[in-house]
C-alpha cells in the first residue's frame, strides 16, 4: 500500500473534486483518477462515485478516512522526526552520573550544550558509580560520568578532570586553623562521608586504617552537597570530594585538603560496542571541554587563620 495513494484518497474526500485534488497535490487530473482507480482495485472497495461531474466519497471511504488521517499524521511525524534527528534540532540524550559530579561538571556541560541545542531533551539520573557503569554497559544511557575508570569491556572511558578529597568544617572549629587535615586530626570527631562501597569512601577508610585511627562515621552520604548541609547544621565534619560546587551556599563553612592526598579522577563513560549518536557526541565534547577547564578545589573559604 503506497502512502501516496492514501494521500490522494484523503485529499479527494476533502475536496470532492479531481481538479482541486490535482491542483493541491501538484499532479495531473488523469494521474489522480488513475491513482483512485488503482487503489480501489487493490483494496476491493468502491471509495468514490461520480455525481454531476463531482466525485462523492462513499460510506466505505468515510469509514476509512479517520484511519487514513491517522496514518498520514504519523507519516508526517516520522518525516519531521527524521529531519530533526538529521539536523540535530531535536532528540534525547540519556545521562547517568555520580551525584558528586552533577553540580560542577555535568551541569556546566549541560548549560553549554543547551545554549546550542535548546530543543534537545536531556534525561539525567544521579546514581552510584557501579550503577553508572552498568547502565552504560547495558546501553541504557548514552553517556556516564563517575570517578573511577571502568574495567567493563563494554565501556570505553576517558579522563575528564582530577580533583582530590577535602574536609568541610565550621569556621569556628579548632581544625579550621590548620592548612590541611589528617586522620589523626580527626580522631574522635563525628564524620560525614561516603560508604566504603563507593571509591572515595573506601580510600578514605584506608587512609584512617594506615594511620591507626578509627573512622567514626556518624552519617553516611552519597552526595557531597548534602554532606555540607549536615555540617552547617552542626552534625559533624564532612570528608568529600573537591568536585562539589558550594560557593555562596555555606558561608559559615571552610574547606581544608585531606592528608594524605587522595586523587579523585572524573571519567566520562560511553559504550564501546554501540556507536554513539551525533547529538550524544556533541554533549561528550562539552564534557571534555568543561573537564579541561575545570579546577576542582576549595570552593569554600580557604583562609587559614594560623597553623
Amino acid at each position: 500500500m503506497d502512502i501516496r495513494h492514501l494521500k490522494v484518497v484523503e485529499t479527494a474526500c476533502k475536496t470532492g473534486s479531481v481538479t482541486e485534488t490535482a491542483r493541491l497535490l501538484h499532479v495531473s487530473q488523469p494521474a489522480i483518477s488513475k491513482t483512485i482507480r488503482q487503489f480501489e482495485e487493490e483494496i476491493g472497495l468502491v471509495l468514490f462515485e461520480t455525481v454531476q461531474g463531482r466525485i462523492v466519497a462513499t460510506e466505505q471511504a468515510h469509514a476509512l478516512l479517520p484511519v487514513i488521517a491517522d496514518l498520514m499524521s504519523g507519516h508526517e511525524r516520522v518525516k519531521q522526526r527524521i529531519e530533526d534527528l538529521r539536523t540535530g534540532r531535536k532528540g534525547l540524550i540519556k545521562i547517568a552520573t555520580a551525584p558528586s559530579l552533577t553540580a560542577m561538571l555535568v551541569a556546566e556541560a549541560m548549560r553549554r550544550f543547551r545554549a546550542e541545542r535548546p530543543f534537545v531533551e536531556l534525561k539525567v539520573t544521579a546514581t552510584s558509580t557501579r550503577e553508572v557503569v552498568e547502565r552504560v554497559a547495558r546501553n541504557e544511557v548514552d553517556v556516564g560520568t563517575c570517578q573511577p575508570s571502568s574495567g567493563d569491556a563494554a565501556v570505553s572511558t576517558r579522563l575528564l578532570s582530577t580533583g582530590g578529597v577535602i574536609c568541610v568544617l565550621p569556621q569556628e572549629h579548632r581544625l579550621s586553623r590548620k592548612s590541611s587535615v589528617s586522620p589523626i586530626d580527626l580522631e574522635g570527631e563525628e564524620l560525614i562521608t561516603f560508604p566504603d562501597t563507593e571509591p572515595t569512601g573506601a580510600r578514605v577508610s584506608e587512609a584512617f586504617v594506615m594511620q591507626g585511627v578509627r573512622l567514626k562515621r556518624a552519617i553516611e552520604i552519597n552526595q557531597s552537597f548534602s554532606a555540607c548541609s549536615f555540617v552547617s547544621q552542626g552534625l559533624g565534619i564532612a570528608i568529600v570530594d573537591s568536585f562539589i560546587h558550594a560557593e555562596g551556599h555555606f558561608p559559615t563553612l571552610v574547606a581544608r585538603p585531606f592528608e594524605p592526598e587522595i586523587p579523585i579522577h572524573a571519567h566520562m563513560l560511553v559504550s564501546s560496542i554501540r556507536p554513539i549518536s551525533p547529538l550524544a557526541q556533541e554533549f561528550c565534547d562539552k564534557l571534555v571541554e568543561v573537564g579541561r577547564e575545570l579546577e576542582p578545589g576549595l570552593s569554600f573559604s580557604s583562609d587559614v587563620r594560623g597553623a
